[in-house]
């Protein structure tokens, strides 16, 4: 048992160097990586898409081990990269109190799906800003496009940027999410809460699947059997709470830890499942009510929102 553990470890290191080496290799090929071209950008999405990455033995399920290299972070034709701060039914657009976060490849009708939440979020009674982005990487000014080829990272990226300009709580919203959405009573939640998220009816070795992965956290398999594992769809941070925010700066350490392999399944959403079990207990989290398939499963219902 020993002697596998020991082989299986040095495989590892083995291909995440390999791995470091290539991706390190096409961010150091772009010349400003704090100002990113449309061609510095699809010479990392052909990276995503084609370039190695460390596999822990066969792959055994596509739709978690391959799908997320199909990020497209270049627009199509008659399509363009947006960005935009946008402050919603404010007085007083100065003030940094509470914001909405946006992101979404340029994947088949996501560009769509985010216009249509910005504007049913701006026609609310939301008051705040939103950072809206279409295409691209989130937090580039700060270098976070190094971070574009581990899957689902870009969540961590988008709050590491709403952090560094100063907003205080903070909502991730996948654009899948349709339906009225109490935006006042989410912000209070965040406040009360600190760090708001829904859990899941199923546990972190579930979400895993692999042993190899489970060992990646440092964590035993019986210990990933207890973990609840937290919805990836919805995220409230209140950053003036320091409990929620050495949550956050844990959640990327652990995003960006050469030690999780490229391709874990769900890099977010078992990442940040982790580092919350870590400050709070199950208790802390409501829990979905309607079936889920998987963390970003677009089939749940809950009494705030629904996902489409």
């Amino acid at each position: 048992m020993n002697f596998l553990l020991v082989a299986w470890f040095l495989f590892f290191i083995k291909n995440m160097i390999f791995t470091n080496q290539y991706s390190d290799a096409v961010y150091a090929s772009i010349p400003d990586i704090y100002n990113p071209t449309l061609v510095d950008y699809q010479a990392i999405e052909d990276y995503i898409h084609t370039g190695v990455y460390p596999y822990i033995g066969r792959v055994i399920n596509w739709e978690v081990e391959q799908r997320p290299r199909d990020l497209k972070l270049t627009p199509r034709p008659g399509e363009s990269l947006r960005y935009r701060i946008r402050a919603v039914n404010l007085n007083n657009p100065n003030k940094r109190r509470n914001c909405i976060i946006l992101y979404t490849s340029f994947n088949d009708d996501s560009p769509t799906k985010l216009r249509q939440l910005f504007r049913q979020i701006r026609n609310s009674n939301f008051k705040g800003h939103v950072i809206y982005r279409v295409g691209g990487w989130p937090n580039i000014e700060a270098g976070n496009l190094i971070y574009a080829h581990l899957p689902n990272s870009y969540i961590m990226c988008a709050f590491a940027e709403a952090l560094r300009l100063g907003f205080r709580r903070v909502l991730w919203l996948n654009p899948n999410v349709r339906a009225e959405i109490r935006y006042r009573k989410i912000f209070k939640k965040i406040k009360q809460a600190s760090f708001f998220a829904y859990s899941l009816p199923y546990k972190l070795s579930q979400l895993l699947q692999r042993k190899e992965y489970i060992l990646s956290f440092n964590i035993s398999e019986n210990r990933a059997s207890k973990i609840y594992t937290l919805f990836s769809g919805i995220i409230g941070l209140d950053f003036t709470d320091s409990t929620a925010l050495n949550l956050f700066l844990d959640w990327q350490k652990l995003i960006k830890s050469s030690d999780m392999p490229s391709l874990t399944p769900y890099r977010s959403a078992s990442s940040l499942s982790y580092v919350a079990s870590n400050y709070y207990d199950k208790s802390h989290f409501p829990l979905f009510y309607d079936h889920v398939d998987t963390p970003n499963s677009t089939g749940a219902q809950d009494l705030e929102f629904t996902i489409n």
